[in-house]
C-alpha cells in the first residue's frame, strides 16, 4: 500500500511526465530537506516523507508547464459566502404553518400554496382563499369562480356584474360575495359547491363581509352605513348597535364583533355589546383590521405622514410605526398568519410593492416597521395591492 497521501496521488495520476533532469533536480532537492540521521533504526518512514516531498515537487514541475490543476494541502481555503439572490418578482412564499397565500394588485392574482402549486399573474376582479387553502374564489369578468390553487376550474357562477369581495365562511360549505350591479352593490351567499345563490341585501355598503366563527351568522354594513347582521341559514337579518361605520370584523373565536367608526377620529367598537374601546388616533384612515390572535386584534391605517399599525387587546396600544423615506407612508392591506400570532402588511417600497412577514413587538413599544421576511415582491407598475388573503 502506497504511503502517499490518496489525495495526492489522485491528483498525480493525471499529469503528465516531467523529464528525466527535473525529476532528478526534486528527488535531490526533497533528500536534502530531510534532517540528518540519528539512528538507523525504521529507516522507512524518512523514505516515505521524501517520496510524499519529491512527490509535490514533481508535481509542481509538471504543472508549471500544463498550468491545469492548483493542488494545495492542509485545510482547504475557505469557500466565499455566498451571494444571496433577491426574491425575483412574482415568487410568492408562503408564512410557515400557512397553507396558502394569495394576492390581488392591479387586477392580477399572486397565488401559491405550501404544497407548491400556485397561479401568477391571472386577470381577476378579487380573490379569497378557502379555509386550508383548498379552493380559491375570484372574480372574473361577470362571474364568481372557484379554481383549485393550480388553476383548474371547479366552477363557476354568473353574477350580473363585477365582484369586488369575497369572505368565504370558517366551514366552506359557503360563500359570501358582494357584486356591484349597474344600480347598487348586492350582498349574495353561495353554497361552496356553486348552488343555491341566494341575495342577503339587495343595496349594500362597500366593505368585505364577515363570517361569525360558527358560520351562523354574516356582518356587513348596509347602505346606510352602518353595521348589520344576517343569521345563517336564515338570513334574517338585524342591525348591530353604534352608528356609521366603514369596517366591520368577528373575532376568530366567540361572538366579538368589531367596527370602526367613521368621522375625525379612529376608534373601535364591541358590536355586540356596543361598548367603545378608547380612540386610537383623530387623524388616522383606515386601512384594514386583522386578528392576529383570537385576543388581539391589529388596525393598519395611515396618521399624517406616518404609516401605523396598531394592536388591540385588553385596551389598545401602539405597537408599531412605518416610518422614512425608503417607501411611501401608506399600507396597501393586511392579513394575519394563522396560528402563528404573526401579521403580513402590504405595502410600497422605492420603486417596488412588497408583502413583508412582521412579528409585533411587546404592547407599548414604538418602532420601525421592519419584514421578518420578505413574501412577495411586484414592481410599482403592478399598482397598490388591493387584496391579501393567507390561510
Amino acid at each position: 500500500m502506497s504511503d502517499v497521501d490518496p489525495r495526492i496521488q489522485r491528483a498525480l495520476e493525471n499529469l503528465p511526465e516531467a523529464d528525466p533532469e527535473a525529476r532528478a533536480r526534486a528527488r535531490q532537492a526533497a533528500l536534502g530537506a530531510l534532517p540528518l540521521p540519528r539512528q538507523t533504526r525504521r529507516p522507512r518512514w524518512r523514505f516515505a516523507i521524501a517520496t510524499s516531498v519529491g512527490a509535490v515537487l514533481l508535481a509542481g514541475t509538471a504543472l508549471a508547464a500544463t498550468d491545469r490543476l492548483d493542488l494545495r494541502l492542509g485545510k482547504p481555503t475557505p469557500a466565499k459566502p455566498a451571494v444571496v439572490e433577491e426574491q425575483p418578482f412574482g415568487d410568492v412564499t408562503v408564512p410557515n404553518g400557512a397553507k396558502g397565500l394569495a394576492v390581488v394588485a392591479d387586477g392580477r392574482l399572486w397565488l401559491k400554496t405550501a404544497s407548491g402549486l400556485g397561479v401568477q399573474g391571472l386577470a381577476v376582479t378579487t380573490a379569497e382563499l378557502s379555509p386550508n387553502a383548498l379552493y380559491v374564489a375570484v372574480g372574473i369578468d361577470q362571474a364568481l369562480v372557484a379554481m383549485t390553487p393550480g388553476g383548474r376550474r371547479a366552477w363557476a357562477h354568473q353574477t350580473g356584474g363585477r365582484v369586488i369581495s369575497i369572505s368565504w365562511a370558517p366551514n366552506p360549505i359557503v360563500v359570501a360575495y358582494t357584486v356591484r350591479t349597474a344600480a347598487r352593490l348586492e350582498l349574495h351567499v353561495i353554497e361552496g359547491n356553486g348552488d343555491n345563490d341566494r341575495l342577503v341585501d339587495a343595496d349594500v355598503g362597500d366593505a368585505r363581509p364577515s363570517w361569525r366563527a360558527d358560520t351562523l351568522a354574516l356582518a356587513y354594513v348596509g347602505r346606510d352605513g352602518r353595521p348589520r347582521v344576517a343569521d345563517y341559514p336564515s338570513l334574517v337579518t338585524r342591525a348591530a348597535s353604534g352608528g356609521q361605520v366603514s369596517a366591520v370584523s368577528f373575532a376568530p373565536q366567540g361572538f366579538t364583533l368589531i367596527r370602526e367608526d367613521t368621522g375625525p377620529a379612529l376608534a373601535l367598537t364591541d358590536g355586540t355589546t356596543g361598548s367603545s374601546f378608547q380612540e386610537l388616533s383623530r387623524t388616522a384612515r383606515l386601512v384594514g383590521l386583522a386578528w392576529s390572535t383570537a385576543a388581539i386584534l391589529a388596525i393598519a391605517g395611515d396618521e399624517g405622514s406616518r404609516a401605523r399599525l396598531w394592536t388591540l387587546g385588553a385596551r389598545p396600544q401602539l405597537n408599531l410605526k412605518a416610518s422614512g423615506s425608503a417607501y411611501a407612508p401608506r399600507i396597501d392591506a393586511i392579513s394575519a398568519i394563522p396560528d402563528r400570532g404573526g401579521l403580513a402588511v402590504a405595502l410600497p417600497v422605492a420603486a417596488e410593492r412588497q408583502v413583508w412577514e412582521v412579528t409585533p413587538p411587546d404592547a407599548g413599544t414604538d418602532q420601525p416597521l421592519k419584514p421578518r421576511r420578505v413574501l412577495l415582491r411586484l414592481p410599482r407598475s403592478a399598482g397598490p395591492i388591493e387584496m391579501l388573503s393567507i390561510r
